[in-house]
């Protein structure tokens, strides 16, 4: 599990490195992790449909807030790559605690640029999607206004690893 955790760590690493500094999360960097942790499972004799369960699950969990206009693909992407890591369960929890934290993030955020916080916006920005076929926020250039959510799942995988699976 030691591997696993290193790999995890480095891809977020390196997420969270270019995230803050360009607000962007590299394909490369997510598909190589992906199709790395595929291999590495695959010679740990780990059944094909583990990770890519967790794959799958992993981009599923970000689909909904990336669709509108929330996060970028760059996020869905790299809990998908760690989803390929971790399989479903685990990955599923690290979603949970990384929730929690972008939440707290946010806040934080929110505070120190003393801004109000909108609690209406995603609901809005749901109408308009619905309504329209349009994501609304989802092709907008990333802006100050904007979190890096690859912290957020860098924070979840780190209180993943203190406090373990949910259930």
């Amino acid at each position: 599990m030691s591997l696993i955790v290193a790999a995890c760590a480095a891809t977020l690493a390196v997420a969270v490195h270019t995230d803050l500094k360009a607000r962007r999360i590299p394909n490369v960097l997510v598909a190589c992790s992906a199709i790395t942790a595929l291999a590495f499972h695959a010679l740990a004799g780990t059944p094909v449909g583990v990770p890519l369960a967790g794959l799958v699950v992993g981009g599923l969990l970000l689909i909904g807030p990336f669709a509108l206009g929330g996060m970028g693909g760059g996020d869905v992407k790299l809990l998908a790559a760690l989803g390929a890591w971790l399989g479903t369960t685990s990955v599923i929890a690290v979603f949970a605690y990384s929730a929690v934290a972008g939440a707290l993030l946010a806040l934080g955020v929110a505070l120190v640029r003393r801004r109000r916080v909108d609690p209406a916006r995603p609901f809005r920005d749901l109408a308009t999607l619905l309504a329209t076929g349009e994501a609304g926020r989802a092709n907008a250039e990333p802006t100050a206004h904007t979190l890096p959510y690859a912290v957020a799942l860098a924070a979840g995988f780190t209180a993943w690893l203190a406090l373990g699976d949910l259930w």
